[in-house]
């Protein structure tokens, strides 16, 4: 690649320099999460990665309404706070 005004060594870093910032302009938007509101949303990667669970049990977690979403232009979100209260409420504590 020629860049007008640099010499090939302040080209090679600026190119190098250019990967960089592309590879981390990439992995922000992978690892992004919506707030709105001060509320955190997670979308269905998130949930299975977080919960490690697959595609299927969440939609059967939606179907059978034992989790909280909201969907709309085909996306499925769900609220952090939802998540944490769906944990707590099935927490079984065995040191009773």
């Amino acid at each position: 690649m020629e860049l007008k005004g640099l010499g090939p060594e302040e080209a090679a870093l600026f190119t190098k320099k250019l990967e960089e910032i592309t590879i981390n302009i990439k992995e922000a938007f992978e690892k992004r999460t919506l707030t709105i509101n001060g509320e955190t949303y997670f979308t269905n990667q998130d949930m299975y990665d977080l919960l490690h669970i697959s595609k299927r049990t969440l939609q059967e977690y939606r179907a059978t309404q034992k989790i909280s979403y909201f969907k709309f232009g085909g996306k499925i979100l769900y609220k952090k706070s939802d998540i944490i209260k769906m944990l707590e409420e099935n927490y079984y504590n065995t040191n009773l």
